[in-house]
């Protein structure tokens, strides 16, 4: 039986090394998993309804730079070629046009449990307790 990674250390030991697996999309690039729930969690965060997040707040959510969430979403706008635009007066990037394949299918192609990795990093007991103190 195949015990879940139960931290972001364990999910890359267990992903497939870029490398490795056969890539379905030749033209779109390969990402490491840190990069990968980062990718996805712009895209969420982007793609609901009225949310309109800026670099601040993504980096807040993710505990990451906000300069690694703008390489992030300039890699998303050069390599993946998503529309994504920044909205000046509401102070956050919006998707311009629909995304012309389904980013989510394609980050779980490469890691199956991405998902399950991403829930718990958003709601890690240990970072609440020190957001709290």
């Amino acid at each position: 039986m195949f015990n879940e990674p139960r931290s972001i250390h364990e999910f890359e030991q267990h992903s497939p090394s870029p490398t490795s697996a056969p890539n379905e999309h030749p033209h779109l690039p390969r990402l490491k998993p840190k990069q990968a729930l980062r990718v996805l969690a712009i895209h969420r965060s982007i793609k609901a309804r009225g949310a309109q997040p800026n670099c601040s707040l993504l980096a807040g959510i993710l505990s990451n730079n906000r300069r690694t969430i703008l390489r992030d979403i300039t890699l998303m706008r050069e390599r993946f070629g998503l529309h994504i635009e920044y909205l000046g007066y509401r102070v956050g990037y919006y998707y311009s046009r629909s995304p012309h394949f389904d980013l989510e299918d394609f980050l779980h192609d490469q890691f199956p449990d991405l998902d399950q990795i991403l829930a718990k990093k958003l709601n890690d007991p240990c970072k609440q307790e020190t957001e709290e103190a």
